[in-house]
């Protein structure tokens, strides 16, 4: 029987944990030098998603102001905090639905985006032909990587799942 040294496990048929000695099946063995299946391929996509939709909320929150149609401004306001939420659920716990929701979250506001500066929403037509706005700029480009890290996420868990079946 090998010796465990500096909690990595030497012996290639047990586990040693902080109860004593612990015979488990080959391919069910986890140990301090096995690497989890959350690793930085989910975290860092899940970490920019995160940090994108909370970019996301701050935008609105400073465009906010003066919105004059009440449903924008109801628009706005459920965008800031089911943004806010989500980049919360993102961090504590990426899954697939996680970042399924933040990427069409982000993809739902760039149509809104579009939709705003092309043809406009009903009374809200203010905004068409307004391409070159500082905030809205910033927006696109935030909820685009979003969406695109979203996918990165969401592909890494899915492969991390394959590679464990």
């Amino acid at each position: 029987m090998a010796i465990a040294t500096a909690g990595v496990n030497t012996d290639a048929s047990h586990t040693y944990t902080a109860r004593g000695l612990d015979r488990r099946s080959e391919d069910r063995r986890i140990t301090a030098a096995t690497p989890t299946r959350f690793s930085a391929s989910v975290a860092v996509p899940a970490a920019l998603v995160s940090m994108g939709l909370l970019v996301t909320a701050a935008i609105h929150v400073i465009d906010m102001p003066g919105r004059e149609p009440t449903y924008s401004a109801a628009m706005f306001l459920s965008l800031i905090a089911s943004a806010i939420v989500l980049a919360v659920v993102v961090a504590v716990r990426p899954t697939m639905w996680a970042l399924g929701l933040a990427g069409l979250l982000s993809l739902s506001v760039l149509v809104g985006f579009v939709l705003t500066r092309t043809t406009g929403l009903p009374d809200w037509t203010e905004d068409i032909g307004v391409w070159d706005e500082a905030l809205g700029l910033a927006s696109l480009a935030c909820e685009a990587l979003t969406v695109l890290f979203a996918g990165v996420g969401i592909f890494a868990l899915w492969s991390n799942s394959r590679a464990r079946s």
